[in-house]
């Protein structure tokens, strides 16, 4: 995933990285497996996306590849005005209900 995450060129990898760990459950949750989705990622109604549909509530994909490829739409999409990581992290915050949600991410984007 890291690998993959600096050759597509996604912005702030070390924090999307740790996206993907927080929302599998380290790679591990059914989304992850049954839908390829390792960003915990819906279907959008408004942009372009890589989603070949919905299932279990969640985007489903080919890959887990496509699965970030369509992160990066996303990102283009909505945070294409942000310049670095502390932006971006607040940015972030409506992403999950979790209120530690952003705390979760520093932590496990140390790891990176």
């Amino acid at each position: 995933v890291k690998l993959y995450l600096k050759q597509i060129n996604i912005k702030f990898p070390e924090i999307v990285y740790a996206q993907t760990i927080l929302e599998t459950g380290n790679y591990t949750s059914n989304i992850c497996y049954e839908n390829n989705n390792i960003c915990g990622m819906k279907v959008s109604a408004k942009r372009p996306t890589t989603a070949i549909g919905s299932k279990n509530g969640h985007a489903y994909y080919r890959t887990w590849q496509e699965s970030l490829l369509d992160y990066a739409l996303y990102q283009a999409y909505y945070f294409s005005h942000v310049k670095t990581v502390d932006e971006y992290l607040d940015s972030l915050r409506n992403y999950a209900e979790d209120t530690t949600y952003i705390a979760k991410i520093k932590q496990i984007a140390k790891q990176f």
